[in-house]
């Protein structure tokens, strides 16, 4: 399921094959190779945004599936953290370092 279905539908008709098969190492290893894996830099062809894909064949259907996320989309919780850990990081740190001077002080 795609954020933009009806472009999907335009470009990819449900009745035949995409044509042409876009180039992506990610392509090439389901369709060549029949591998499952992951990819932190794959570009969606539709929107030309990167994203994280996971994918896997579906070797009793002769099919595969790619799994997209947008890369800023899916990270943005861990960017959050590490700002979150930073500010309170640098926070318990002054604290620290005023009451260890505080101890130590005349």
């Amino acid at each position: 399921m795609h954020r933009d279905m009806e472009e999907v539908k335009r470009r990819f008709p449900a009745d035949r094959n995409p044509d042409p098969v876009p180039d992506s190492p990610v392509v090439h290893e389901l369709i060549d190779l029949h591998k499952a894996g992951s990819a932190r830099d794959y570009v969606d062809p539709l929107t030309d945004r990167d994203c994280l894909a996971g994918y896997a064949p579906l070797k009793q259907y002769g099919w595969g599936v790619i799994v997209l996320h947008e890369r800023a989309e899916a990270l943005h919780p861990v960017a959050s953290l590490r700002g979150w850990m930073a500010g309170w990081g640098t926070f318990v740190f002054v604290i620290m370092s005023l009451v260890t001077t505080g101890l130590w002080g005349p």
